[in-house]
């Protein structure tokens, strides 16, 4: 297998991805390569990976944008608390809660399901109100 994802293609036919997954960079020599602690990158077809807002960081290869930066005071490689329309997990950080989801964010490790009849965007959700009527 050559190690390319199908869904980023090769349509050069240079042996190397296109473009790359949020969380990396694509370099012309390597494909795409990981963004390290400390930085995020959109992926795609960029080529650079930028650094987190001072007094944060992020886990290597999957920050894919300075949202995706966190505090890590206990120095444990997760972030101590999260944004709005996530929890927060032992093992790996924050997560977004699922569209017809909301979390206050913080320290809080639950996602909680919108009122009947409304729902939400996917990890955007930070309370209840945030939840709506979906008409379509």
């Amino acid at each position: 297998s050559s190690g390319i994802n199908a869904e980023y293609g090769d349509d050069d036919g240079d042996g190397l991805p296109d473009s790359c997954e949020p969380g990396q960079k694509l370099t012309p020599n390597r494909g795409c390569v990981d963004c390290f602690a400390g930085e995020y990158g959109p992926g795609g077809t960029s080529e650079t990976c930028y650094e987190c807002p001072a007094g944060t960081t992020s886990v290597e290869g999957h920050a894919g944008s300075a949202r995706d930066c966190f505090v890590d005071d206990d120095g444990d490689g997760l972030p101590d608390s999260c944004e709005p329309g996530q929890k927060l997990t032992p093992n790996r950080g924050c997560v977004d809660c699922f569209a017809g989801e909301y979390g206050p964010g913080g320290t809080s490790e639950t996602c909680y399901e919108c009122p009947a009849g409304t729902t939400s965007v996917e990890g955007h959700a930070g309370s209840a109100r945030d939840c709506f009527v979906d008409d379509d």
